[in-house]
């Protein structure tokens, strides 16, 4: 989780520096989904698009990061919280939750923001997690 923390850190600094020159936050839309983005002093229109989008970088990729779905981030930490609760079984339902997640994030990548990327993404991971969960060799992923 740590490339996620740093991720956050770096957004948490971007507000800090985009308050410190006197920005303010101002509600916008990301496909149907609520979004701030911050609005900078005119002195600073040309940075407008650098700080808007490290905010949104370092807080989506890191959010994106952390959902259960293997080999993210938070499908390893998924992964390890299952074999800790079930060592036999553990991975096998760790894979099968990296799955169902993969396939809620691919189905809502194209229906909520209108994202072929998204669903890509998610729906290349949710076929992978599929494939190692029905595979004899599952505990080798």
């Amino acid at each position: 989780a740590a490339g996620p923390l740093a991720g956050f850190g770096l957004a948490a600094l971007v507000v800090l520096l985009a308050y410190a020159l006197g920005g303010t936050f101002v509600g916008a839309r990301l496909g149907i989904v609520p979004w701030v983005v911050l609005d900078l002093p005119a002195w600073l229109n040309e940075f407008q698009f650098v700080f808007n989008t490290a905010l949104f970088v370092n807080l989506v990729w890191g959010l994106m990061n952390l959902m259960p779905v293997y080999p993210l981030d938070g499908g390893q930490i998924a992964r390890a919280l299952w074999l800790r609760a079930d060592p036999v079984l553990g991975v096998t339902r760790s894979l099968w939750m990296s799955f169902l997640v993969a396939l809620v994030m691919a189905t809502a990548g194209i229906a909520t923001f209108g994202s072929p990327y998204l669903l890509f993404l998610f729906g290349m991971l949710a076929v992978q997690s599929y494939q190692a969960a029905r595979s004899p060799f599952r505990h080798a992923f």
